[in-house]
């Protein structure tokens, strides 16, 4: 056991470092080539590496406690962990036959219907992970921006991002289609999803495999029923093949976008200065173009999807976004068989507000009177929805009063409030107005426990004696060692800013803009601090691929992007602020010399003379960077 796994700890060990390799071969050669194919995948199930590395990511998950038909839990599968690695492989050479799927329903939050919910056994657990990991590779560099959900290092906080620039009024977006595919686990197409595959997987035993786990039987109350579409929900593949299904939708929607915004693109050809005639001459093309397209009107289309559910934000005429509401019907039934729910797909005003990801965005105007006669203003909020705090409040109220019937501990009763109270922080940080919401929840809590205490038999007098007490700069109920958790220090700040009306619009800015995506893979190069509309991910990209993915000091494989001159220099400087491309100034490096490069192991000479060829065809001067720069660093 100890090969694979330190008893009574599931940390990672040494075993990972080649599998991390070997997954990131396969992502830096899809990145390169978003064509290339692959073969001899399925041979790489059987290493047992993957195989043990799957399983400790499998078991490291809250739900490996479930069971599945086999009755094997986290326990028993960890105390025959190397035979239980050993029977797996054995497995895959034979040939794959999952178990079936054991069903279960739940509920769906604040609604009266239950949504399925399939749980495989772990050992068919651990085979889809290592197919997922493999296949999360591959298709991870290929996926579109658009597409948020379930996916390495994006969250809805990223969708959250995305849609609060794509509100703002310098977008001039009036109108948003809220799309949501009516029961999309339950309908995917097996046969067009294997043919998906195919286009870059040209391995059949691996997409074999695939389609047996798709096939597997569902055990529902004693009884066995034949799977003919649909993957799981609560398979841990199911995400990873439904962004695989949906990807030719976003392709789709990309080329909508595209076709809608030549006329447009045609138009900001036009420079000043232009000629009547020639300015006649690109409206004439760009009409032209649109009319042999279809299109009547032209306007921005964005797109933004997360899992089955999506928005399109319209600067057009309304009457086009009809149209490809339903043209969007039309392929999703002809090429993917799926349908769009009537009841949720619904063509909304922004500034009447729409949901999305469990936010409330809203385009709102400021009163007359704060800017002036005959004068407003627009700016973009997101807000916590009413009934996302209504639920948050409510299971406060359920957790205090569950203790006091079964006479739970005090430390019980604050960790578990705890636990609902820092997770509405961490979920609705980015929201325009935090501290309110922060603000609420915190004295809900604070009312809710006093009356636990209360039922319990304290008098105010003596429970604010013994428990309240003040921490940091706020008061709040204590025991022992815990507390119920104060506010974030922002919201004073926060509430500040909101009080002076409209200047909110600085802060939701300030605030949003400065926000570091959660969730960073390990596994692949971390993203910085992105911008709202992703540039910076295309930007980075663009460099590791021009550097061809290495580090242009030590020709390791590249992950991070260094500044050569800094944006300072490239402003003071005269010939350097001339050359319109900055990509220019930016180079591929690896963690190690990135570390290095600023803790001043590295002379900027030293650099100045590694990249001189490269930069001398940057300035188009003929000559060498520190010539240019005027000064070394």
């Amino acid at each position: 056991m100890s090969n694979y796994i330190l008893i009574g700890n599931d940390k990672i060990t040494a075993y990972v470092k080649p599998v991390e390799n070997f997954l990131k071969r396969l992502y830096f050669r899809s990145r390169r080539d978003p064509k290339a194919v692959f073969t001899g995948l399925y041979r790489e199930l059987k290493w047992p590496k993957l195989l043990a590395y799957a399983a400790l990511r499998v078991l490291g998950n809250q739900g490996a406690y479930t069971e599945g038909i086999d009755n094997v839990a986290k326990g028993l599968f960890l105390r025959t962990f190397e035979q239980q690695i050993k029977d797996i492989q054995a497995e895959i050479k034979e040939g794959i036959d999952p178990l079936a799927v054991r069903r279960t329903w739940i509920p769906k939050p604040g609604k009266v219907e239950k949504r399925p919910l399939g749980i495989p056994a772990i050992r068919d657990r651990v085979i889809q992970e290592a197919i997922r990991l493999i296949l999360e590779a591959i298709y991870e560099p290929t996926f579109k921006r658009n597409a948020v959900g379930f996916r390495c290092g994006f969250s809805t906080q990223d969708a959250l991002k995305d849609c609060w620039a794509y509100m703002q009024p310098s977008k001039k977006m009036q109108y948003v289609l809220e799309f949501d595919i009516r029961k999309f686990f339950d309908n995917v197409d097996h046969e067009i999803l294997f043919n998906i595959l195919g286009e870059k997987i040209h391995d059949r035993k691996l997409r074999i495999a695939i389609w047996k786990i798709m096939k597997a039987e569902i055990y529902e109350e004693g009884s066995y029923s034949p799977n003919h579409k649909g993957v799981p929900q609560g398979g841990v593949i199911s995400p990873i093949l439904a962004n695989i299904y949906l990807d030719k939708f976003d392709d789709y929607m990309i080329q909508l976008a595209d076709k809608y915004s030549i006329y447009r693109k045609r138009m900001k050809k036009c420079k000043d200065g232009m000629t009547y005639e020639v300015i006649e001459k690109n409206r004439r093309i760009g009409l032209k173009r649109m009319q042999a397209l279809g299109i009547s009107r032209s306007g921005t289309l964005g797109y933004i999807r997360y899992a089955d559910d999506g928005v399109a934000f319209w600067n057009g005429p309304l009457s086009e976004l009809y149209k490809i509401k339903e043209l969007c019907k039309i392929f999703l039934m002809e090429k993917l068989k799926l349908e769009l729910s009537e009841e949720k797909t619904i063509i909304t005003d922004v500034e009447k507000g729409f949901k999305f990801v469990g936010f409330y965005f809203l385009r709102k105007r400021t009163s007359k009177s704060q800017k002036g006669i005959g004068e407003y203003t627009k700016y973009a909020v997101a807000l916590a929805p009413k009934q996302s705090i209504h639920r948050i409040k409510k299971e406060i109220t359920k957790i205090c009063r569950i203790s006091t019937i079964k006479g739970y501990d005090q430390s019980y009763t604050i960790l578990k409030l705890n636990q609902i109270i820092d997770g509405c922080y961490n979920y609705f940080q980015n929201t325009s107005y935090p501290g309110n919401l922060y603000d609420s929840i915190f004295k809900h809590a604070i009312c809710q426990y006093w009356y636990y205490l209360k039922r319990k038999g304290f008098k105010w007098k003596e429970a604010k004696k013994l428990f309240w007490k003040t921490i940091g700069s706020c008061k709040t109920w204590t025991y022992n060692k815990y507390a119920i958790r104060v506010p974030p220090k922002t919201c004073k700040a926060t509430i500040k800013t909101v009080k002076q009306g409209w200047m909110d619009i600085t802060h939701t800015d300030r605030y949003m803009s400065r926000k570091q995506p959660s969730k960073i893979s390990r596994m692949y190069p971390n993203d910085p601090i992105v911008p709202m509309d992703g540039s910076w991910r295309i930007l980075r990209n663009k460099i590791l691929d021009r550097d061809k993915g290495k580090c242009v000091f030590c020709g390791k494989p590249a992950t991070q992007v260094d500044h050569i001159f800094t944006k300072a220099e490239c402003k003071c400087n005269i010939k350097l602020s001339k050359v319109r491309d900055k990509s220019q100034f930016l180079r591929s490096v690896c963690e190690r010399c990135h570390i290095q490069r600023h803790g001043g192991k590295w002379s900027w000479s030293a650099v100045m003379d590694m990249i001189d060829s490269i930069n001398s065809r940057s300035n188009g001067t003929g000559k060498t960077a520190s010539e240019v720069n005027g000064n070394s660093r």
